[in-house]
């Protein structure tokens, strides 16, 4: 049975499960943070700060939730969200490696957005990510606006879904 499920407070969120989905990003993030460190703390660490930034600066906003799709009794995609400008900002969308190219992201940020339908939902992007780009545009979003993230050379797409 495929279905969303939405988490408000960390203590719901099946946190172990997410982290199967979210695996590449704390690879590259551990690297990344802790360069220094052997590879199996590397993304040990990695972990601890995503679960850090979770309890710390993610849930404690006001409206901010993670939603994940579930497949097969399996948590096969994730994203967050959180209050941003007018409306929303949809981030950290991931799908777990081998359930990728299946529409996964698809359903799980359509079932979002029938959860949420009265809400502006801005969402960023790295340019360089042309999967995520496609897909959010195959669910209504369009380019407003490009920007710097903050990083060197990371050029994102700003969209919206219009209400």
């Amino acid at each position: 049975m495929n279905h969303l499920q939405l988490f408000y407070t960390f203590d719901a969120l099946p946190f172990t499960e997410m982290m199967d989905i979210y695996i590449e990003g704390n690879v590259e993030n551990g690297e990344y943070f802790f360069p220094e460190k052997p590879k199996a703390q590397q993304l040990q660490l990695a972990i601890q700060k995503f679960r850090d930034y979770l309890l710390e600066d993610f849930f404690p906003q006001e409206n901010a939730f993670c939603a994940l799709w579930k497949e097969n009794g399996q948590y096969v995609s994730a994203l967050r969200l959180k209050p941003w400008e007018d409306g929303l900002l949809l981030e950290a969308l991931e799908t777990r490696p081998d359930q990728r190219n299946q529409g996964c992201a698809f359903k799980l940020i359509n079932a979002v957005l029938r959860e949420i339908s009265s809400q502006k939902v801005y969402a960023h992007v790295s340019k360089s990510n042309a999967a995520s780009l496609r897909t959010l545009q195959k669910c209504g979003f369009s380019i407003l606006r490009n920007a710097n993230d903050g990083a060197e050379n990371h050029r994102i797409h700003i969209l919206l879904r219009k209400v």
